[in-house]
């Protein structure tokens, strides 16, 4: 994988962050939602712009109430472009401080509009994920209902039609014929 620069995209459930773990003693791996989870962290630029836009409302004793924020998001296309608009020049300039010397190395992320636009991918990967246990796995994880979910998917499913996948991981596989898989194809 050296000399490689890879995106490794898929709607939320779809395997990503597991495969990418199994990935990091072969290339440099960066996560999107860790870099998002920093971001917003109390004191952090992103917590303070969208405290700025938002005010009080998704904000308890000095925590971004995620949750509350996140059925808004997905319920409010006005309120989703306005945290788009937000958070998305941070992260990608926080992505490119990180990557800008590197000759290697794996970006995991439910997002990529933004990122075709900014960055250029050798490879290009999608996983793909049984929908159902998609929704299985995201419900365990957060415990957010299925009509949230499913909402979520379909936004970032829509996202994919602006990029055409080199190749696709199904998560159903093990991660070890994940990462075979993987390797083969590169």
């Amino acid at each position: 994988m050296n000399n490689k620069k890879l995106l490794l995209f898929g709607s939320i459930g779809s395997g990503k962050s597991s495969l990418a773990s199994n990935l990091k003693y072969l290339i440099p791996v960066f996560e999107l939602d860790d870099i998002n989870r920093k971001l917003i962290m109390p004191g952090n630029e992103g917590y303070k712009r969208l405290y700025q836009n938002l005010g009080k409302e998704f904000f308890t004793s000095e925590q971004i109430d995620k949750k509350k924020l996140k059925e808004a998001l997905f319920n409010n296309s006005i309120l989703k472009n306005e945290i788009e608009s937000i958070l998305h020049p941070l992260i990608i300039n926080n992505i490119k401080a990180i990557v800008n010397d590197l000759d290697s190395y794996l970006l995991v992320t439910p997002l990529t509009k933004n990122l075709i636009k900014n960055f250029h991918f050798d490879y290009k990967i999608k996983m793909t994920c049984d929908l159902n246990e998609q929704i299985k796995r995201v419900q365990s994880r957060d415990n957010i209902d299925k009509k949230l979910i499913n909402k979520i998917i379909q936004s970032q499913e829509k996202d994919y039609s602006f990029i055409k996948p080199d190749f696709e991981i199904d998560s159903r596989l093990s991660i070890e014929e994940q990462k075979k898989e993987l390797i083969s194809r590169l």
